[in-house]
């Protein structure tokens, strides 16, 4: 700041400027209408030294209405024996208000001391605002409110004290509580002091007395400042405080859950010279964020130990960078207690410390590392969308209200022969014939007025396209349409041709339909001819060889006799296997009838016949009680008549015969069995065993092989299955289904 001094006013006197370069605070120097400012006061004010040409510009520029008591207080400064001082709001140059304690002292030149007091004026407004709340929350409030020394000693009370204990003030201030405490036991009142004490803080229950005799109950919140010495308690009727209970507990409940959520925490750190920042205390979700208790943070110094390698240089610095007033945001790595990385965005402020070269940092820090993740999702999710975009077979497209495009998949281009970019922003009738454009605007407007998903296949260039849209409804922003469209012009030939040929298949199926039904017909016709011109001569050969046996057999050799014992057999025989076959095409043909069948009861019924017939036989019939189906009743039955009637048949060599009807379980499936313990099959013969005519045991049994093919068609038309499993000698076990259908 040392400038020659010349006769020139515009030049500060050497001595005047070194006296002023001394002073450690913010001064001007007045050398009758000269001014000299150190650099603290060009700091302070913004001004340079030579800016302000004259104490009246001084005075005019810095402290406007003020002037004229700053020009008294520096004219009364050079006949007192001590500075002369005031406080008067400034006005800096970057137009920014602050209050300065100005001193002034010395007649020629007058040296005018500025001390900058707008943070003591604002903490001291501060004070007496919440001075002003205290005394309003004290004075306002419904509830008895008082100070009490450590004795018991009131001190301070409220008048709604005196209005709910009837006692007047200064009679109040002279009691203890003790004399209010209506408990006989005192100790309650220790204990309770003791526990506030202890724990700073406490809520009970107890009696008050009152100035007229009675004691009313209620509830006293307490807290201990051990600083002063002093207990606070707010003192409630405990009938208001009932009510309130409930709000109470809720409001309660709203601010433990608001605590548990919070994610951020807040700090004050500070350093000199270029030392690093360290921590002077820290607030807040410290220990959910970190991992770590403030304590450790504190023995670690700073909490840039913490940061990721990768980002705490970049941190580092910009915090070293930091001067007075600066502002600076940050979004970093740390690494939490439990070795996992948390992303953290900070927000801190730095000012100026109490000592020359100390910087003080204050902060806010938040976990944002679910937004980190669920920015890496979406930027994940958008380079799949925009490779979506890019190779999509389909057209995707995109459109804002006014039905313009937002965004439009890149086959598009080969569709309408334009580049993707002369696209965008584009209505539909800068891209489509008008007739076309007009009816896809048309459908777009009333899939955004009713908010419904559409369809629609349009005819463009040759080509058949099938076209699916939707409305995009967001809250508090403007309504999309998206749609996707795919070329269906090979689909259409296609289904074209499938058409033709299905129209065709159609027209067979009815020729051979035809033709079935004839041969049906025909079969029908055979199986008529078959009962009646067929059992006739078989009737009439097996009467024939009996009258001759009955009338001749005396007169006839023995072998003839034998002989025509084997025409009457064979001729039985041959009407036996004309009736089955006729049942089996019965069987075939017959239209079925579904109702509940209790196959219980039919086999009963059945067993009863074959008792009858054989009354000689000792047979062991188990028959499961309860075994219903759903089926033809009368289909059933055959069922039932041929197995329980093929179990009675090969069993008949059995000296303790067993013929069981009962169900098992294969899987979740209900089978129905007959089993017997007969002569058995071969297994290597089962794939004849369901066959007509075919027969596993010769003419050893009776029968014409017909019977369990009659059971396999029954059962198939009932979408059933049927099988067997045999042991030669050992029996057999014929097992069926029913579905029910």
């Amino acid at each position: 700041m040392d400038k020659p001094a010349t006769d020139n006013g515009d030049h500060r006197p050497d001595q005047l400027v070194e006296l002023l370069d001394k002073i450690p605070a913010a001064a001007i120097g007045i050398a009758g209408n000269r001014l000299v400012l150190n650099r603290r006061a060009e700091q302070l004010t913004g001004y340079t030294d030579g800016e302000l040409s004259s104490i009246d510009d001084l005075l005019a520029t810095l402290f406007g209405d003020a002037a004229g008591a700053i020009r008294q207080v520096c004219e009364n400064s050079r006949y007192a024996t001590s500075p002369v001082a005031g406080e008067f709001p400034m006005t800096t140059k970057a137009g920014q208000l602050r209050f300065v304690e100005l001193s002034a002292a010395g007649t020629d030149p007058v040296i005018c001391i500025l001390h900058d007091v707008s943070q003591r004026r604002q903490a001291e407004e501060q004070l007496r605002q919440k001075v002003e709340q205290y005394r309003c929350l004290t004075d306002t409030t419904t509830d008895c409110f008082w100070v009490v020394d450590h004795q018991g000693k009131i001190i301070e009370a409220n008048d709604e004290c005196v209005r709910m204990l009837g006692y007047p003030r200064e009679q109040l201030l002279t009691m203890s509580i003790q004399e209010l405490e209506a408990i006989e036991d005192k100790r309650v009142v220790d204990d309770h002091i003791a526990r506030i004490i202890a724990n700073g803080y406490d809520r009970f229950e107890t009696r008050h007395r009152c100035n007229d005799g009675r004691s009313i109950a209620v509830e006293v919140s307490t807290s201990f400042m051990p600083t002063a010495g002093r207990f606070l308690a707010f003192v409630r009727d405990i009938s208001e405080r009932r009510r309130d209970d409930e709000t109470l507990r809720e409001s309660e409940e709203r601010y433990r859950r608001f605590s548990a959520l919070t994610t951020d925490y807040v700090y004050a750190c500070n350093r000199r010279g270029t030392a690093p920042f360290r921590v002077q205390w820290m607030g807040g979700a410290v220990e959910k964020i970190t991992g770590y208790t403030e304590e450790e943070i504190f023995a670690k110094g700073c909490w840039l130990t913490i940061v990721h390698p990768a980002d705490r240089e970049r941190v580092g610095t910009q915090l070293l960078r930091l001067v007075p007033g600066d502002t600076n945001t940050e979004e970093f790595r740390i690494f939490a207690k439990d070795g996992t990385i948390r992303w953290i965005r900070e927000v801190c402020r730095c000012e100026a410390g109490a000592l020359p070269d100390e910087l003080r940092l204050f902060g806010t820090a938040q976990n944002i590392t679910a937004r980190k993740e669920a920015e890496d999702s979406l930027r994940e999710i958008e380079t799949i969308f925009n490779l979506f975009m890019e190779h999509s077979p389909i057209y995707v497209f995109f459109k804002d209200q006014d039905i313009r495009t937002v965004r439009l998949s890149r086959n598009f281009e080969r569709m309408l022969g334009r580049p993707l970019q002369e696209l965008i922003g584009t209505t539909m009738a800068e891209l489509f014939p008008p007739e076309l454009a007009a009816s896809m605007e048309a459908d777009d407007q009333r899939i955004l007025r009713e908010e419904k998903v559409f369809e629609i296949e349009e005819e463009y260039g040759g080509h058949t396209y099938y076209t699916l849209k939707f409305p995009i409804i967001q809250e508090h922003r403007p309504p999309m349409l998206a749609g996707f469209t795919m070329d269906i012009t090979e689909r259409k030939k296609t289904e074209e041709t499938l058409r033709r040929l299905n129209e065709e298949l159609d027209q067979r199926v009815a020729e051979r339909t035809a033709q079935l039904e004839e041969a049906i017909r025909e079969a029908e016709s055979f199986s008529y001819s078959v009962s009646h011109d067929l059992r006739a001569p078989l009737r009439h050969i097996n009467s024939y060889c009996s009258i001759i046996l009955e009338d001749y057999r005396q007169d006839l050799p023995p072998e003839v006799c034998d002989y025509l014992g084997r025409v009457r057999k064979a001729s039985s025989r041959l009407g036996e296997l004309t009736d089955d076959l006729l049942e089996l095409s019965r069987v075939s043909r017959a239209e079925i009838q579904v109702d509940e069948v209790n196959l219980s009861t039919l086999a009963t019924t059945i067993v009863s016949l074959l008792h009858e017939a054989e009354p000689n036989r000792q047979v062991e019939f188990v028959i499961e009680q309860g075994l219903v189906a759903r089926g033809d009743r009368l289909l059933l039955r055959l069922v039932m008549e041929n197995l329980l009637g093929n179990a009675w048949e090969y069993t008949a060599r059995t000296a303790a015969a067993r013929i069981e009807l009962a169900t098992t379980a294969i899987g979740s499936e209900k089978v129905f069995l007959v089993r017997d313990n007969g002569a058995g099959f071969d297994m290597a013969y089962q794939d004849k065993l369901f066959r007509p005519f075919q027969r596993l045991h010769g003419d050893e049994f009776p029968g014409t092989g017909i019977g369990l093919a009659t059971v396999k068609r029954i059962i198939n038309r009932h979408g059933g299955r049927v099988w067997a499993e045999a042991t030669t000698g050992r029996g057999a076990t014929f097992y069926f289904t029913l579905p029910g259908i």
